[in-house]
Order: C-alpha cells, then structure tokens, then sequence
C-alpha cells in the first residue's frame, strides 16, 4: 500500500499499537480438537477440566472458537447449541478466574444470514478472479464487509462492542479479515484497499478498549501496530509434518499440500521470532499432545518427545502458550 498511508497509519496507531508489557498469555482454544462441532456442554466440560488441571500452572485464558453462531454476519449464539448464549458463558469462564476469549470473523457474512438478507448493501459483489477462488468457506457463500460503507463500518463496531462491553469477552480472535485484501479496490472509492483492511483492524481495537486483548489472524505485515498479538503461522495442526497434502512439495511423499504441522510451524517461528515484543506478541499457534484430529493429517500421532520439542520451542521464544487438546 502507499508508503504515506504507512505513515500516517503508524502515527496515528501509537497510542493503540505500543507492545504489550503485561503477562503474556497462556491459553486452551477450542478448535484444536473440535473445529467447529462445539457446543455449550463440550465448552463446560473443557474449562472444568481446564480450572483444575491446568489453572494452577497458570493458564489464565479460555477461549471459544467458531461454530457458536448459526451463520456467519449473525454474530449470535445458536440457540440449540448454545442455549444460555455466549455472555452467560463468559460469565461462567469468569467465574472460575479465567479471561473468557472467543473467535470471530467480523468483515465476512454467510449469504444465508440475516445481516447479508437484509443489508446485502453493506457488501462487496463477489467479482473476480481471487474472490472466486479464494473467498470460501465450509458449505458457506460468503461475502466481505464493504468497510467504506457507513452502514458497514457501523456493524463493525456495533459488532465488537456486544462482544466486549456486552457479552465480557477480553480476548477476540479476529479471523478472515484478509479476506477484504484479495479484492483489487472498493466500488466507488479511491482509497486503497489495504488501507481500508488497516482501518477495519483499528475500529476493531479502538471499539474493544485497552482492556481487550486482540488477536490479529492471517497477514502478517498488514496489522502492524494494529493488534495485540499475531498468529505468525498457518493452523498448526496435531502432527509431525503431514503428508496429505494440496499446495506445497514434500520432499518424502511427493505430494503437494499445505505445509501443516509442527515441523512447518517451527519453521514460520524461525522466520517469524523476531516480530516477538518488538511489534506485538507472537502466537505460534496451539501445542498438541493427544489430539484425536491426528488421523486426519498424518499415519501416526504424535509421540510425546516430538511434542515436546515444539512446546519448548514456543516457550523458548516466549509467545503465547495455547493448549489445543
């Protein structure tokens, strides 16, 4: 983006974007083992276990991950699922002396939700060649917030605000937001795209307060300044180095795929540690042990040296320690 827009956004993001000094965060986050089959049982269940066993080594951080909202842009509990909804949820992680955090994807809508329905206005058409390819989801046709918009932009904040001063959320995950980076400009508009990606994160941090650890998922340079924390890598998956593949060359199957598991992940924090309390706080994703996804990814689990050796790595680099089982 314009190295002006750089400018400004560093100047005006020093008040919001000084690096975290407080204890760093250490963490269980429910889409390691479940992805998105979670419910209100299966969140109690984890932090009971969580409170008991994990809590006095100082875990302090509970966060729930996606598959609590019936569509994505209607940012709500699903009632089946989550029947007592997300605030009382924060309150009974809170009760047991946690920090409650919870993911969300706030630039994206599912266009069978109600906000896509009603407002479909808000969002950007779904034209050209990356947004074809590369705007997708689960069984989902999703759409991307149109942040120029004045009816969008307030979404976004009437959106972050119901997660933190209503619901007492003090950890957002924000995820997809690059999501908005894949399109070549805004209708009608004459500003870049990033910067309106850079303006989107700051009404995300301005509208959670200070108080509020933010997240930030996906591009790395763009939320300089912008966000608490980074996640630095691709989802680490609970493998060594997975052979079942789509994008990338491994050398022993031959196979393309995505570089996933915790030898590629180690390999991003090599690039990556360095980031770590110079611009924010590095997350370098979750540490497995005994992850039932395993077969998903590879023919054998993990063995406990080599999770091991990864949880070592993250400690060594003094990130966020983040428990995925």
């Amino acid at each position: 983006f314009q190295a002006e827009d750089g400018i400004r956004d560093v100047e005006r993001s020093r008040g919001l974007g000084d690096v975290y000094k407080r204890q760093i965060p250490s963490g269980w986050n429910s889409w390691g083992e479940y992805f998105c089959d979670i419910n209100e049982d299966i969140i109690l269940r984890n932090l009971e276990f969580a409170q008991k066993n994990f809590q006095p080594f100082g875990m302090n951080y509970f966060q729930i991950d996606c598959g609590y909202s019936p569509f994505w842009g209607d940012w709500e509990p699903d009632p089946k699922r989550f029947p007592h909804g997300m605030k009382w949820l924060a309150e009974q992680i809170k009760s047991r002396g946690m920090i409650p955090g919870i993911w969300l994807a706030p630039l994206c809508a599912d266009a069978r939700s109600r906000t896509f329905k009603e407002h479909p206005d808000w969002f950007l058409p779904k034209k050209g060649l990356l947004p074809r390819l590369l705007i997708t989801g689960e069984a989902q046709d999703l759409r991307v917030l149109d942040i120029s918009q004045p009816g969008a932009e307030g979404f976004l904040r009437k959106t972050i605000r119901k997660y933190t001063q209503n619901w007492g959320y003090k950890w957002l995950k924000v995820d997809f937001a690059y999501y908005l980076l894949y399109y070549h400009n805004l209708p009608g508009d004459r500003e870049t795209v990033p910067y309106y990606y850079r303006k989107a994160m700051r009404i995300i941090k301005e509208e959670a307060g200070k108080d509020v650890f933010v997240v930030g998922i996906g591009v790395v340079g763009f939320n300089y300044g912008l966000v608490d924390a980074q996640r630095i890598s691709l989802d680490n998956m609970p493998v060594w180095s997975n052979n079942k593949n789509l994008l990338s060359l491994n050398p022993f199957s031959g196979q393309l795929g995505f570089a996933q598991g915790l030898v590629p992940t180690a390999r991003v924090i090599a690039r990556r540690y360095w980031l770590n309390h110079n611009l924010w706080i590095n997350h370098p994703d979750l540490i497995f042990f005994d992850n039932i996804r395993w077969k998903d990814w590879s023919d054998q689990p993990l063995s406990f040296d080599q999770s091991l050796v990864f949880a070592s790595l993250v400690g060594l680099t003094g990130g966020i320690v983040k428990i995925g089982d």
